[in-house]
């Protein structure tokens, strides 16, 4: 009854999965994720890996019937596009972080990479991996940490990719 719907209640159920507490403080002022921001290239990406696992693993399956219920309720399709865009801009941060620092691969364009790092970093991709296909949550951690490292950073298999594509 405190919620006033249905729409109310699972976003705030989300919004306490997403912190993993009901502070109403947003993700990205929150300390841990400014010392993530700050630790530069591959350690803001391992740091980065071991959120995104935690946050996961507390809101893929919440998301995921949210992501179901909105394609019927337009308080909740409102609510999903919202965490969405949210969510993007929260891997734009990231992305800029990169940039900042200089770790970024010249490879990608800014949105090309935080569209990259979006969709490597969905809950969809943590369910194809952690639910279908059976990886424990440490084994998604440590694929997603090297995966985004290959693809963003300078040192990683973009650059070399993005070189090599240049000399022929």
């Amino acid at each position: 009854m405190a919620f006033g719907s249905k729409a109310d209640l699972l976003s705030e159920v989300i919004k306490v999965a997403v912190a993993g507490d009901d502070a109403p403080v947003p993700l990205a002022s929150r300390d841990s994720w400014t010392a993530m921001i700050d630790a530069g290239g591959q350690s803001t990406l391992t740091a980065f890996a071991t959120l995104s696992t935690e946050i996961c693993g507390r809101t893929a399956g919440l998301l995921a019937v949210a992501s179901t219920a909105a394609e019927s309720d337009e308080k909740l399709a409102e609510m999903r596009a919202s965490a969405l865009h949210q969510r993007h801009q929260d891997c734009a941060t990231v992305i800029g972080a990169l940039s900042a620092d200089g770790s970024l691969t010249s490879g990608y364009t800014p949105v090309e990479a935080t569209d990259i790092f979006y969709a490597l970093t969905s809950p969809e991709t943590f369910l194809v991996l952690t639910r279908e296909r059976g990886w424990p949550p440490a084994q998604y951690k440590k694929w997603l940490a090297r995966t985004l490292a290959a693809s963003l950073l300078n040192n990683g298999r973009a650059h070399e990719m993005a070189q090599s594509k240049q000399t022929h």
